[in-house]
């Protein structure tokens, strides 16, 4: 019994010591392990924060790259333009220069051949005043009459029929007589057709004259003091505009601008486009309303509007004696793109103006405004 208990005894002491080893060896292990996998995780961390610093500094790396070799390429691209440019410009001195020599020596051959021509007509009339001298008056008697000068005997030639492509001087009597006879038909078809529209002019205003008669009644005998009236009012309108002269403008109303404008375009308000201080103002469609001269009723003879980029395309101009209350009396197109001027037609007399841009010249909304100046007289 006694060795039973001390088998027991051991047994039990060896189990507890056993159990003792385990779990040292087990808190070994586990402390090993979180030690293992703290390092796995610092590791992924770590790795996740460089990889991600990495693709940046390449990205950044990448863009710095393309920045350089754009800018070399644009160098590249310049000199090769500028190279290309002088070879043209040396290959077309070249030709132009050849031409240029050719052109000289065919103008020095020409020179010569002239020169010859005219030496051989001066030995011509040497010999044909010597020619002359064989006959007993001095004179060439009718049957050599065509050997006094060469231009008698191209004349004789042609009179005869003779062809020659190789003529020195042209068939002058022909072509003097089929002048004659053409301005003669020409003078006279002139007088048929004078006589002809001056009957049409006549019949027509007869006619008119009765549709008139026929329209107006009793009253068609107002007509002539109203033509003249009319034709007082013209050239008083006229004389106006001889004398009309920039007029003092102003902007009617303050205008309202977005918050983008404002603070990235501070400089782009309407005030540019009547002050002549070369900025520019832009805008969708812009429609300028603008007081003459303080308020006062004033005569309008011309509108002139300088476009600057994009210029526009058309121009509408409205009248009005009170705001906001406006009748259109001109529209016009730019025809260069830079210059508008427009002539107010009759007698146009307003307080305000608006002056309205409905496109610009690539069929766009944003029209560039860059000075607008208004001529006229200001009324009593």
């Amino acid at each position: 019994m006694k060795f039973r208990r001390r088998q027991m005894a051991a047994v039990v002491v060896q189990a507890r010591v056993r159990a003792f080893l385990v779990s040292s060896h087990y808190r070994v292990a586990r402390r090993v392990r979180r030690e293992q996998a703290a390092l796995k995780i610092q590791a992924g961390l770590a790795s996740f924060k460089v990889r991600r610093e990495f693709m940046a500094k390449k990205l950044a790396l990448m863009k710095c790259q393309g920045n350089v070799l754009c800018r070399q390429l644009r160098r590249a691209y310049l000199k090769l333009r500028k190279d290309s440019v002088l070879c043209q410009a040396l290959i077309r001195r070249y030709l132009a220069r050849a031409w240029y020599n050719k052109v000289r020596i065919a103008k020095s051959t020409l020179e010569g051949n002239i020169e010859s021509i005219r030496e051989l007509m001066h030995k011509h009339n040497l010999d044909a005043q010597e020619f002359k001298s064989c006959f007993v008056n001095k004179s060439i008697s009718a049957p050599f009459k065509h050997l006094s000068s060469l231009e008698e005997y191209e004349i004789a030639n042609s009179s005869k029929g003779v062809a020659k492509e190789d003529a020195a001087l042209p068939k002058l009597q022909d072509i003097m007589k089929e002048v004659n006879r053409l301005k003669q038909e020409n003078e006279k078809l002139q007088e048929q057709v004078m006589q002809l529209s001056n009957n049409k002019m006549l019949q027509s205003n007869i006619e008119e004259d009765k549709e008139l008669k026929a329209k107006l009644g009793a009253r068609y005998e107002e007509l002539p003091s109203m033509i003249s009236k009319l034709k007082e009012d013209l050239q008083r309108v006229n004389e106006y505009a001889k004398n009309a002269k920039p007029l003092p403008i102003k902007i009617q109303h303050p205008y309202q601008y977005s918050k983008w404008d404002r603070i990235h375009e501070p400089d782009n308000v309407v005030e540019n486009a009547i002050a002549d201080n070369g900025k520019i103002y832009k805008a969708l469609n812009p429609a300028i309303d603008i007081t003459l001269s303080n308020g006062a009723y004033c005569f309008v003879s011309e509108v002139v509007v300088y476009g600057g980029e994009p210029s526009p395309a058309k121009v509408e101009i409205y009248k009005s004696n009170v705001p906001n209350s406006w009748i259109l009396i001109k529209k016009g197109d730019c025809e260069n793109g830079k210059e508008i001027r427009l002539e107010m037609p009759g007698e146009q007399v307003a307080k305000y103006l608006r002056i309205k841009f409905p496109s610009n010249i690539r069929g766009g909304n944003i029209v560039g405004i860059r000075f607008i100046t208004i001529k006229g007289i200001v009324k009593g």
